[in-house]
């Protein structure tokens, strides 16, 4: 009996620490496509094969998690990818960038990158949340397309994740803004097109980047 015992509890214990429910879902949208980038210095574009490149912006309008073991989550912008047809264009992929002010470039070069950051209103490369719904996050993120792909007819893009726990819902409820060249300074900031969510005060966050 004794043993019984101990091999119950050992069952028991083995299966509470199986945290199954352990998943991290987020709702997003395809804001715009962006195709030249107007700054004070001068243009920018992605450059690609048949300089139809662009960034594609999006929005991460909430991020909720679940799972006993789960004590927050790390969002990272390199960990999203997006899908057209059979093509995969990963946000940590690297590519150029043609300017009108230093010929071409590389994204991560920190003028390049901090001008793209700023004009398109970006989020943290990281951030760490706590567990605790988040409604109303607006976190936006770019996927560079250096080429236009062929599958792809102007509808919102597929957005994925690299953890599998992770799961993305696109709420978009338009097609992406076309943006041939976007200038912030005369058009003003690209306005999220999340969805308004609304929670309970005590039962909501909103993190702003």
């Amino acid at each position: 009996m004794a043993t019984l015992a101990t091999v119950l509890a050992g069952c028991v214990g083995h299966h509470l620490s199986r945290d199954t429910q352990k998943t991290v879902r987020m709702t997003y949208v395809h804001v715009a496509n962006v195709y030249q980038l107007a700054t004070a210095d001068g243009a920018l574009s992605p450059r690609g094969k048949d300089d139809r490149g662009f960034w594609a912006v999006f929005d991460i309008c909430s991020l909720y998690m679940r799972g006993m073991s789960l004590k927050g989550f790390t969002f990272d912008v390199q960990d999203f990818h997006v899908i057209v047809g059979d093509q995969r264009y990963d946000a940590s992929r690297s590519y150029r960038v043609l300017t009108t002010f230093a010929g071409e470039v590389d994204a991560q070069d920190d003028p390049a990158r901090r001008l793209i950051a700023d004009r398109l209103g970006l989020a943290p490369e990281q951030q760490y949340f706590p567990k605790e719904p988040y409604p109303a996050l607006a976190y936006r993120l770019v996927v560079a397309i250096p080429e236009w792909p062929e599958a792809y007819l102007g509808e919102p893009m597929t957005l994925g994740h690299s953890d599998p726990e992770v799961t993305l819902i696109n709420v978009s409820e338009r097609p992406p803004r076309e943006w041939q060249q976007y200038d912030r300074f005369s058009s003003g900031p690209l306005v999220s097109t999340c969805p308004r969510q609304t929670l309970p005060a005590q039962k909501s966050a909103s993190v702003q980047p």
